[in-house]
């Protein structure tokens, strides 16, 4: 008894002095990025090696840097044209006969090659009357080709994937359309859709009533084939399983479905009701999302019946993950009415459990009551610095990233659309660091949230959480050996 007694005391004794080394490793880890602050390699160089745990807001198809569209498309053999769009050669065509430039011959043109990833980015971009940055922002999508993002997903998964880990993230929830044009075409023949729009559940009888839901279990399974497929291909492109593994085999991935918000109602009706059928079959699809520029046309006049397609999923079908791209507009974008509600129509009428952008948060007609209703239910903000600065010219104390922390709503970083924006994760984590003067800890707290809001299961989340943990504890001893300045 008394031996049990000496080691237990003795095992306590060790783990106290074990926990008090880790918590003086945090403290100087704490202490060098203060001495370092303002020094920004310094500052890029802490946050690169610094554990961020993942990243819930991205878009896969605005992720990859012009570069790599360059070289894919010269392996493809495919075409420029004057305009910098991108298109796939006919086999009984060259590009010239078409008018186009044989993407070999851009790639080695180097003014033509510039021109090429200026077109697909903000890099090197100066607004100018008539041509603002949100306009150059999302005009990139339709000039690289959306047949490519099909022909490319397994590279694009590859390239994400290690980027991630190179940056010490482990975990990626992705936004991903499929079978986006097949759905239109399918339900392009519904009558009155703008009538129906007022009565959910004739609107969803209408949707399955034809081509769409004749076609149903072909769209759910053949979605499910082309993400198997992706997969398998992006594991051998990484040696994943060899002794040549690249870093991103270990970054554990995760979909949300998006749907788009423009076009007729019922083509986004149609894509969250395969995302909500994606969700319930398919455990690597963890949540919905609507996407697609928030201010025009067809998304501002559908917002509210967006919202009621997906509380009718809801009531009907039951609960799902959800976040929703809301408030991702500024004065001047829409007029001064539009920019009320949104935020919190999404929330209450659309489910959403996590909130892209949010930037609009200060023209809610309640706004302490919306921050409240956020801090209460745990509404996370997905925040994206550098992608707000480009659509809405919003930086530093003009966006709500503050505000929200202050109210004590969740916040976490990710990158939006990393390679149209020429940035990484750990650019956001700097920006937001010299931006907002956040500490070691604060920063540390952004990491976490970006698991603990994840829509992973409980068990996964924690031991994703656990492992999180672990990085930290052995970041915070490298730093130790690192010289203070």
């Amino acid at each position: 008894m008394f031996k049990s007694i000496l080691l237990a005391g003795a095992s306590l004794l060790v783990m106290a002095e074990v926990s008090a080394g880790e918590n003086d490793n945090a403290v100087a880890t704490a202490d060098y990025f203060e001495s370092v602050r303002h020094s920004s390699p310094l500052v890029r160089h802490f946050l690169q090696n610094m554990p961020k745990g993942g990243e819930l807001h991205f878009h896969l198809a605005g992720a990859i840097y012009g570069e790599r569209i360059l070289e894919w498309a010269v392996e493809d053999g495919d075409c420029i044209s004057e305009d910098q769009v991108l298109h796939f050669k006919d086999f009984d065509q060259t590009c010239a006969e078409r008018g186009y430039s044989d993407a070999a011959a851009v790639q080695m043109n180097p003014d033509a090659a510039r021109q090429f990833i200026n077109a697909v980015s903000v890099r090197d971009f100066v607004p100018s009357s008539g041509w603002s940055g949100h306009d150059q922002f999302f005009a990139t999508f339709p000039r690289m080709n959306t047949e490519w993002n099909r022909k490319r997903f397994p590279d694009m998964l590859a390239v994400v994937q290690n980027r991630a880990a190179e940056q010490n993230e482990f975990y990626l929830e992705m936004l991903k359309t499929l079978q986006w044009f097949e759905m239109g075409d399918m339900v392009a023949g519904i009558e009155n859709q703008d009538a129906l729009i007022h009565d959910m559940d004739a609107f969803y009888k209408a949707i399955m009533a034809g081509p769409f839901g004749e076609s149903f279990e072909f769209l759910v399974t053949d979605a499910i084939r082309q993400l198997d497929e992706a997969e398998a291909k992006s594991r051998e492109i990484m040696a994943c399983d060899t002794a040549a593994a690249q870093p991103g085999c270990d970054v554990d991935t995760r979909y949300l479905y998006q749907s788009v918000r423009l076009g007729p109602p019922a083509g986004t009706f149609a894509g969250f009701i395969l995302g909500y059928e994606l969700i319930k079959r398919d455990a690597r699809f963890v949540g919905l999302n609507l996407v697609a520029p928030e201010d025009w046309h067809d998304a501002v006049r559908y917002y509210d019946a967006h919202m009621a397609m997906l509380d009718y999923l809801w009531q009907t079908q039951g609960p799902r993950n959800i976040s929703l791209h809301a408030g991702e507009v500024d004065l001047g974008l829409v007029i001064p009415s539009e920019l009320k509600g949104r935020i919190r129509k999404a929330i209450e009428v659309g489910h959403a459990q996590r909130i892209g952008h949010g930037t609009d948060i200060f023209y809610e007609d309640d706004m302490f009551g919306v921050l409240a209703l956020m801090r209460e239910r745990g509404i996370l903000v997905e925040t994206q610095l550098t992608s707000s600065e480009f659509i809405l010219g919003i930086t530093g104390a003009d966006h709500p990233f503050d505000l929200y922390r202050q109210y004590g709503v969740p916040t976490a970083l990710s990158t939006d659309d990393e390679g149209v924006a020429r940035i990484d994760i750990t650019h956001e984590y700097q920006r937001a660091a010299t931006s907002y003067g956040l500490s070691y800890d604060e920063l540390k707290d952004l990491s976490r949230n970006s698991l603990t809001y994840s829509f992973l299961s409980e068990g996964d989340k924690a031991r994703l959480l656990d492992d999180l943990e672990q990085r930290f504890l052995e970041f915070e001893a490298a730093v130790a050996d690192w010289p203070l300045q």
